[in-house]
């Protein structure tokens, strides 16, 4: 896992699970969740907003160095996220999240809208398209999934010859991924019943050319969804944060910075 200076990798006992997590910057608490494929580390759009926020990116129950416990399903992962908040005393927290990232924060915001000051959602998985589908990944290659999910492959960052370990953090993660999102398949079918009840800030982000969630999905989200706004970023596939990272940070920063 990638750190970066003046940022700590901690451990937090969440209902008797030990949850690691990084932590980084100063200000209002901001809760990057991550996506599927597990804690990429401390990344740059997480530097960028440190500058700004208290960035609290812990590793999903199941994922990394983090026990999977009773952690079963997304409704589980926003409890478990709801106990984290509270383990940590933080109220009026700002919500990041990417692909199943995003689904966990969305679960969060219609479970808990009180304690949520707002939320970033890129990507999110969640929502089915009425046309088109979300990308079977599960059933192809690693290598295959990764040509899908960027617009500009070349822009994917070199990951470098792994480990056993490394191999073998990636296939759990894989696994737990598979639980988590098989049935039904990348979707809660009636999350964007749930979320028309939410009053909660929402920036909805997306990538023009994702080819794993449309563009769509993102399109559900800020329908349903009160008071949101969609951003969608051209030259960008499931990954704008990451290829196109400076018009993410812009969009992002002057939606947190309104709250």
């Amino acid at each position: 896992m990638t750190t970066a200076q003046n940022v700590t990798e901690e451990f937090v006992d969440v209902g008797g699970m030990r949850t690691q997590m990084l932590k980084g910057g100063s200000g209002a608490p901001l809760l990057v969740l991550h996506n599927e494929d597990g804690n990429p580390g401390w990344m740059p759009h997480h530097q960028a907003l440190s500058e700004r926020f208290t960035v609290y990116a812990p590793s999903h129950p199941g994922y990394n160095d983090t026990p999977q416990s009773w952690v079963n399903t997304i409704n589980d992962m926003a409890q478990f996220y709801i106990g984290l908040m509270e383990e940590l005393g933080l109220d009026q927290v700002s919500l990041l999240g990417h692909s199943m990232g995003g689904w966990i924060a969305a679960e969060i915001g219609a479970m808990c809208a009180h304690k949520v000051k707002g939320m970033v959602l890129v990507d999110a998985l969640g929502v089915r398209p009425r046309d088109g589908q979300i990308a079977e990944v599960f059933m192809v290659s690693r290598e295959q999934v990764q040509q899908i999910s960027w617009h500009d492959i070349s822009k994917m960052p070199e990951a470098g010859e792994l480990s056993q370990e490394q191999q073998e953090m990636v296939w759990r993660n894989r696994e737990m991924s598979s639980r988590l999102l098989w049935k039904p398949y990348m979707h809660n079918p009636n999350l964007p019943e749930y979320l028309k009840l939410v009053h909660v800030p929402s920036l909805v982000v997306w990538g023009r050319q994702d080819a794993v969630v449309p563009v769509e999905c993102g399109e559900i989200y800020n329908q349903s969804l009160r008071g949101s706004s969609l951003s969608v970023i051209d030259n960008s596939g499931h990954f704008p944060h990451v290829e196109q990272p400076q018009e993410f940070l812009n969009v992002t920063l002057d939606f947190l910075s309104k709250l």
